[in-house]
């Protein structure tokens, strides 16, 4: 299995609004000089808990400080981006919230804790990189496949999950992998806060998930909960509703939209048949 990534609650309309607010007002804005000659810059793009960046020109130089950034980079300039340690001269830096990096004007930070956060910083780097057409393709794609997605899991009973990072650490609803689990048809057991460190084998045991989901990662393997005495016990693990998360789904870009389908396909394989 490929890869098998909380909850937007967004009906058909609703996802249509945000996209549209995304797209022409809510991130960002070019300006609109009259004429036989329309510019492409200024370009202003504002970040809710940072300074607004604006762009005079398309930058000659980008720079992502964090592997999520590379990602969502990659998938708008059709191209593998890797990270780097230094912003140097760059015109543009590309950060994502976890980052430490001094935030300035030329810092981009894109959200990236959610399937939603994930079009929005493809829709505004997009605009910063002079690329909107492509940001408006790659977000359609995606919307298309959780609207498909939310048609085949309306009204099936979402099935109860946890996710291993590696010795029993996990991660919260507020995380894009929390996210595509919700939109998935299945419920974090960990919840919006999980403690820092291990997950309490005890508490697992009491929740009793009905699926498993390793990261590729956590060196966590089925036959490895099955002989431990107390895990062996989990429905999961005894009924084999386990598996291994391809890296890829930890990282925003554009293919969220193919792991959501992914996780939604293995939690509930009957409402895709």
């Amino acid at each position: 299995m490929g890869a098998v990534e909380r909850r937007t609650g967004l009906g058909a309309a609703a996802a249509i609004a945000v996209a549209a607010l995304l797209l022409l007002t809510g991130c960002g804005q070019r300006s609109e000089p009259t004429g036989a000659k329309v510019d492409l810059y200024p370009v202003t793009v504002q970040q809710p808990s940072s300074s607004s960046i604006v762009l005079e020109h398309e930058p000659r130089s980008v720079v992502a400080l964090t592997p999520q950034a590379a990602t969502l980079l990659s998938s708008i300039l059709g191209r593998t981006v890797t990270s780097q340690p230094s912003p140097g001269k760059a015109e543009l830096v590309v950060i994502t919230p976890e980052s430490l990096s001094k935030r300035t004007r030329r810092v981009y930070v894109a959200p990236d804790e959610s399937i939603s956060d994930v079009e929005r910083a493809l829709t505004e780097l997009g605009l910063l990189l002079d690329r909107p057409i492509r940001a408006r393709q790659l977000v359609a794609q995606v919307e298309k496949k959780r609207r498909f997605v939310r048609r085949r899991v309306r009204g099936v009973k979402p099935v109860t999950v946890f996710v291993d990072t590696g010795f029993y650490t996990t991660v919260s609803n507020d995380t894009l992998l929390g996210d595509l689990i919700d939109e998935g048809g299945g419920k974090n057991i960990a919840g919006r806060a999980p403690q820092p460190g291990p997950f309490p084998v005890r508490t697992l045991i009491k929740l009793d998930p009905d699926y498993y989901l390793a990261t590729a990662d956590s060196g966590t393997k089925l036959a490895d909960l099955k002989r431990n005495p107390r895990l062996r016990q989990l429905k999961a693990v005894k009924e084999g509703h386990f598996a291994i998360l391809a890296s890829k789904v930890l990282e925003p870009g554009a293919q969220v939209g193919d792991e959501l389908l992914a996780i939604a396909r293995y939690l509930h394989p009957d409402a895709f048949r």
